[in-house]
């Protein structure tokens, strides 16, 4: 637990001071020259390396990582995988596994892929830089990360073509996410869904209608019946959209007729930070009124919390489907952050750190003294030790 505690806590600092150094110095730069810093400058490359590095060194952290792990050492033995991934990630593995490279380097380079991606698109506005940094490690996208390796890589693509849609360019992103595809399927969904909502000028609808639609989705997945239903329907779509290895549990699940959800500490703080996202949401638009992507960023961000909402009692790889849009509420919640340190509101700002920072810490606490198939991959362990 104790190194779990250091690598979660230190590496989030480190990319808080990152990004806080690579804010000032924009602004210094903007107040001069008016131009941004360079996508490219040593903050940058030093957030890449680290994540990368911090993901490559790790062993069992993430629940998919030890499947992950023995399909790389099955093809560097020179055997095939058991499991029926997508062309370009099994080239990927075994264009490396099969030349003898560590499997370090490979972890490595998928977390290198995800974390510059997501870096690419609030490249607009450094001054998310730190806030994202420090909820990446400490709240639950590191584990997300760690986990839905492909998953993850696509879903940081979204994140970084919407720059890019919102201006109109969209035929780079689409080459890529026809090459993410070949990653992960999902990419062949979620890209054209991602393009409609950024590229069509849509109506925004006030604070109450937000938070009513919002609860309604909560209200109606924690319904039994509802779960049901949907995992039916998406029982039909599974081999299509990558998943058929889980038709046997989606019948297991069928079977049990639902179920009430469980709540603790975490699922209410996730809750009420999609809240607070949505309420705050006006004030945002106003202070942010030139950033022209922070309006798509919660519009996915939107989505993505009623359909998690709408879905999170059925099984986790339905809700991997959808979830890619959930992490618009990283650079979301950077954008609240940054807007409370900016105007100085420092009890809102200590009680938001409070409740998104927490997350990371509940989980390890969960995983010592109450330790779980579910519970343990949350601990972070090296490779060359694993048993520390």
């Amino acid at each position: 637990m104790w190194l779990s505690i250091i690598v979660y806590t230190t590496t989030a600092l480190a990319y808080f001071a990152l990004g806080m150094h690579a804010a000032r110095r924009e602004q210094r730069l903007l107040a001069t020259t008016g131009k941004h810093l360079p996508f490219y400058s040593w903050e940058i490359i030093a957030s890449v390396l680290l994540f990368a590095t911090v993901a490559g060194l790790r062993y069992g952290t993430g629940y998919d990582h030890l499947m992950y792990l023995s399909q790389y050492n099955y093809l560097s033995e020179g055997h095939n995988i058991f499991r029926n991934f997508e062309p370009g990630f099994v080239w990927l593995m075994k264009i490396l596994a099969r030349n003898g490279v560590h499997y370090f380097f490979f972890f490595a380079l998928c977390a290198a892929l995800q974390m510059i991606m997501l870096l690419w698109g609030i490249r607009h506005n450094k001054r998310l830089m730190p806030w994202m940094g420090l909820l990446l490690m400490t709240n639950y996208y590191f584990l997300y990360f760690m986990n839905t390796i492909r998953e993850g890589i696509v879903a940081s693509f979204l994140v970084a073509s919407v720059p890019a849609l919102v201006n109109r360019k969209w035929i780079i992103p689409a080459i890529l996410a026809l090459i993410f595809g070949t990653l992960h399927k999902s990419a062949y969904f979620l890209f054209p869904l991602t393009a409609l909502l950024c590229v069509v000028r849509w109506k925004e609808l006030s604070r109450r209608w937000h938070l009513a639609i919002f609860l309604m989705m909560v209200i109606i997945g924690a319904m039994p019946w509802w779960q049901v239903w949907v995992m039916k329907a998406f029982r039909m779509i599974a081999p299509t959209v990558g998943y058929g290895y889980y038709v046997k549990s989606i019948n297991e699940f069928i079977a049990t007729g639902g179920h009430w959800p469980h709540i603790g500490p975490n699922s209410l703080a996730g809750l009420l930070i999609k809240l607070i996202l949505i309420w705050t949401y006006p004030l945002l638009r106003a202070h942010y009124k030139d950033d022209r992507y922070l309006p798509y960023f919660f519009l996915l961000f939107f989505v993505g919390a009623c359909s998690h909402n709408l879905l999170v009692n059925t099984d986790h790889y339905i809700l991997r489907l959808l979830d890619s849009f959930l992490l618009c509420t990283l650079p979301l919640t950077a954008y609240l952050l940054s807007y409370q340190w900016q105007t100085r509101r420092r009890w809102a700002l200590t009680g938001m750190l409070a409740l998104c920072c927490s997350y990371i810490y509940i989980e390890m606490f969960k995983s010592t003294f109450y330790p779980t198939k579910m519970n343990l991959p949350v601990i972070y362990h090296f490779f060359l030790n694993p048993n520390l």
